[in-house]
């Protein structure tokens, strides 16, 4: 699962690898009206420790852009959740004893 990229203006940067708070707020956007703004705010979240505002990203990031990469932040994100959830049940010290 490798991290996804946003281009934004004339750089490329690369998603790290999110807090809980991040996740959380993504699986609210995405249940949201998908408009042009909640496309924005997404990307906000996800690249939010580059200080990043929904108006940056509107101002920065191709209208072609936004959805693909609101799309791949949130596959992340969930993909990561659900690797370390895994982990978590296949742990032999968590089985429950019968």
């Amino acid at each position: 699962m490798k991290a996804p990229k946003l281009k934004y203006g004339g750089t490329e940067v690369t998603m790290h690898e999110p807090k809980a708070r991040v996740w959380r707020k993504l699986t609210e956007l995405k249940d949201k009206d998908q408009d042009i703004d909640t496309f924005a705010e997404i990307l906000a979240v996800a690249y939010g420790d580059y200080g990043y505002s929904t108006d940056d990203i509107l101002d920065n990031v191709e209208v072609s852009d936004l959805i693909p990469a609101s799309f791949a932040a949130i596959t992340f994100v969930n993909e990561l959740v659900e690797s370390k959830l895994t982990k978590i049940v296949n742990d032999p010290k968590n089985a429950q004893k019968a």
